[in-house]
């Protein structure tokens, strides 16, 4: 008797926002999909925060170098720590004066700090390092891959196919977006049950004015430390 399992595939985002650990959670295992073209611009090296200006946000982001570099895989990104060599103290005094007085500051912070000021080169190495530490904090345990690291060498609707069999799961948890480009046909064929994240945002009490949705988990987790879960879980597809 076949037992179903849940896979879901999404780019390692940095410090990404609830619904991507939504999905995580919905999951038995995650891959990270690292190994397709880094979109400049995108959440892939920059999230939102919540700041006690006028606008009440800001970008928090790890300079990369994308010069000369188009069609460069997420995992082959590196750091642009000569272009802006103090970005790391920039990035981690603009959390600072954000968060400072909230409840949890200080071990959320820690996780921040850890992840940023790891020695290495590689932007998915901090990336992959704050999924990691946020779903520990947690208590999220899953099944994590790295399609780097799966031998894959199709693209679209057959990349995906290749690799949730590859991860042993029969069920794939897709963004709303796949609606638009996953071959259905192609799944079927497979035996690959498809279904689609529907995850409705929550509100919840920030430090800083009305509720803005959409920002990093950190803010979260700011406001309610290892109790963030609670706004994290829930199976909602269709």
């Amino acid at each position: 008797m076949r037992t179903d399992r849940v896979v879901t595939i999404h780019q390692p985002e940095f410090a990404p926002w609830l619904g991507f650990f939504n999905k995580i959670w919905q999951s038995d295992v995650f891959i990270v999909m690292d190994d397709v073209q880094f979109k400049k611009n995108h959440f892939e090296n920059r999230n939102k925060i919540r700041t006690l200006d006028e606008q009440g946000w800001t970008w928090i982001k790890v300079p990369v170098l994308t010069k000369g570099r188009f069609g460069q895989k997420i995992c082959q990104v590196e750091i642009n720590s000569d272009g802006e060599r103090r970005w790391r103290d920039v990035l981690l005094k603009t959390v600072r004066l954000s968060y400072q007085r909230s409840i949890y500051f200080d071990e959320v912070y820690g996780i921040i700090e850890r992840c940023i000021e790891q020695g290495t080169a590689k932007l998915v190495d901090i990336n992959v390092c704050f999924i990691v530490s946020i779903l520990g904090y947690l208590g999220i345990q899953k099944e994590i891959l790295m399609q780097s690291e799966m031998n894959t060498t199709t693209s679209r609707s057959q990349l995906l196919a290749d690799l949730i069999e590859s991860s042993g799961c029969n069920i794939y948890l897709s963004g709303q977006s796949g609606k638009v480009y996953l071959d259905l046909d192609l799944m079927k064929e497979k035996d690959i049950i498809v279904r689609y994240q529907n995850f409705k945002h929550p509100q919840y009490e920030q430090s800083h004015g009305a509720f803005m949705a959409g920002m990093s988990i950190i803010d979260l987790l700011f406001n309610y430390g290892r109790e963030s879960v609670k706004f994290i879980e829930g199976f909602n597809h269709e």
